[in-house]
């Protein structure tokens, strides 16, 4: 097994161990959120903890956000059933494959979520995150817009159904938030006022659509060899670009 290989299994593991060890010890989402939102604020500013599982602190972090924003879905689904999450496709593009994080299919959309794990107070303005703790700025909207592309070229749904939208598990503030049209920032758990302000939106489909959607796209979940190879290339092309 490569390094690559290693790393791919070893977060798996530490996502798997995590959403194991919630299920176990609380009785509903809720409590989960709780605890995922509270305790594990701690533990993600002690890098210690990391070296546990032999994961780059930003592996740990993006497992968390992705943890938090698996449980918000459950408790939603939990009232709403028909609706269907995918985690970590990997869909064929024209340059090799890119990697989605969630995927949420609803009678009312298909939500295409990049899910980022961020520290500090940030502003959202033109397209852009920056976090003013170290100046650093990224644009998920335009890098999951590329996802939606590759999606949408799967699928035989129209391109109006799908939705661009960041998830942000963020431990500081949103200082300023200007949003440019059709770009969706979520930030914690106001992922869930977000969804239920969807129900009252007319349906554009049928559950079985979607149902019928999701089966297809469990295709394109990745072995861990597949997403190994699928970050060597990215790596490859970033350092081909510096």
């Amino acid at each position: 097994m490569s390094s690559l290989e290693s790393q791919v299994k070893q977060i798996r593991v530490f996502s798997s161990a995590l959403r194991e060890y919630l299920d176990s010890s609380f009785n509903n989402e809720c409590e989960k959120l709780l605890f995922v939102r509270k305790r594990l604020v701690t533990f993600l500013k002690d890098s210690n903890n990391f070296k546990e599982f032999d994961l780059e602190p930003h592996l740990v972090r993006g497992s968390i956000a992705e943890t938090m924003f698996y449980y918000v879905i459950e408790y939603y689904k939990s009232k709403n059933p028909d609706c269907f999450l995918l985690e970590g496709l990997l869909i064929p593009t024209n340059n090799g494959t890119t990697q989605i994080d969630s995927v949420l299919l609803t009678d009312k959309g298909i939500y295409v979520i990049e899910v980022k794990s961020l520290f500090g107070d940030i502003i959202v303005k033109d397209g852009e995150i920056l976090q003013l703790k170290n100046n650093n700025k990224i644009t998920p909207w335009s890098q999951n817009k590329g996802h939606i592309g590759a999606l949408a070229s799967i699928s035989t749904l129209p391109w109006e159904w799908f939705h661009n939208i960041v998830y942000v598990f963020s431990l500081g503030t949103l200082n300023e938030y200007y949003p440019r049209k059709d770009e969706i920032l979520l930030v914690n758990r106001n992922v869930l006022k977000f969804l239920e302000e969807q129900e009252s939106k007319k349906k554009i489909a049928d559950f079985r659509v979607m149902r019928g959607e999701a089966e297809k796209l469990k295709l394109f979940i990745p072995s861990i060899q597949d997403e190994a190879e699928h970050i060597r290339k990215l790596k490859d092309k970033f350092k081909e670009s510096e």
